[in-house]
């Protein structure tokens, strides 16, 4: 690598793309201002502004593979807010090479023909010892599939499905930072599924969390209580446990116009929404929360406890 950063024709991600054909390359951005301050890893780019998303395109000027030799590797922002995926706070620096592997090991494809749509988005900075940085891109749809360097690739699932047991397994040997934000610093209106991701972020996993009471198409307009600590230790433990399964079911009953849900963070500041699924809350796969016992009680008395946030 010759220059101090990669030529960046991956900058954004393509959430909306018009025919594949009118996105052009863009010139590299300060990283973003969250990202940590360690010069050794790598950090993202900033996100594109939302309702301004121009697509990802392949750089001929690049190479058509993730090159050797990176040591660390950031997920970053793809696009608008409601369709893309999670965004660490961490980053992977531990088996960065068996994700450039599961990079460079997708086929690669011609160019796709799409249509205007709106699906997950990612972006995957991979960081050099030399401080340069390289970005792959990728859309949850199978045409528009994976960006890296000059080309196209099969399949955007695998390197972000290895991103994440990586990640995983690296946080399993250190310690959380803890959670980012207080309880009456979370909005009701926080109840995005990261579904491509959401192993970093299982319901058992809040540290910090407030119960929502309202209809779910409007959160923002519900009341909310704060969980406190205690209690949220009995409602952890009632998830592991008061849980069914809805895998098979043919169908789902109408919904109440009125319910309560959960919204928080994780110890590592991975976002968490517990919402409703089907019968109940979906806690992970196709498994649901029903409360019982000293854990349903808790969530009558916080559904009475919410109020509307001034």
């Amino acid at each position: 690598m010759t220059s101090r950063w990669l030529p960046a024709a991956l900058l954004a991600v393509a959430l909306a793309l018009a025919g594949c054909d009118d996105a052009s390359p863009g010139a590299e951005r300060s990283p973003s201002p969250a990202a940590p301050a360690d010069p050794t890893v790598v950090t993202c780019p900033e996100a594109p502004a939302i309702g301004s998303i121009p697509s990802d395109r392949p750089d001929p000027d690049l190479p058509d593979h993730v090159p050797a030799g990176a040591t660390s590797v950031r997920l970053c922002p793809g696009g608008d807010k409601y369709t893309a995926v999670l965004s660490p706070y961490d980053a992977l620096t531990t088996h960065v090479s068996a994700l450039v592997r599961a990079v460079n090991r997708q086929p690669s494809v011609d160019r796709p023909r799409c249509v205007r749509q709106w699906v997950p988005t990612y972006r995957m900075a991979f960081g050099y010892p030399d401080g340069s940085r390289f970005l792959v891109s990728g859309s949850m749809s199978s045409c528009y599939r994976l960006v890296a360097g000059s080309g196209w690739r099969t399949d955007s699932s695998p390197p972000l499905r290895t991103f994440v047991h990586r990640l995983l397994d690296q946080r399993a040997t250190a310690d959380p930072p803890g959670p980012d934000r207080r309880a009456a610093q979370l909005s009701c209106g926080e109840q995005h599924q990261y579904g491509y991701t959401w192993p970093l972020g299982r319901a058992t996993d809040l540290a910090v969390a407030v119960l929502c009471f309202g209809e779910p198409n409007h959160p923002r307009r519900a009341r909310r209580a704060a969980i406190p600590a205690k209690d949220l230790a009995v409602l952890l433990d009632s998830m592991r446990t008061d849980t069914f399964s809805v895998a098979g079911l043919l169908g789902c009953p109408p919904g109440p116009r009125r319910e309560y849900w959960l919204v928080g963070e994780s110890a590592w500041r991975d976002p968490i929404a517990v919402t409703d699924h089907c019968e109940a809350l979906a806690v992970g796969g196709s498994r649901e929360w029903e409360p019982r016992g000293r854990a349903r009680r808790i969530v009558e008395r916080l559904v009475s406890a919410a109020r509307p946030v001034p």
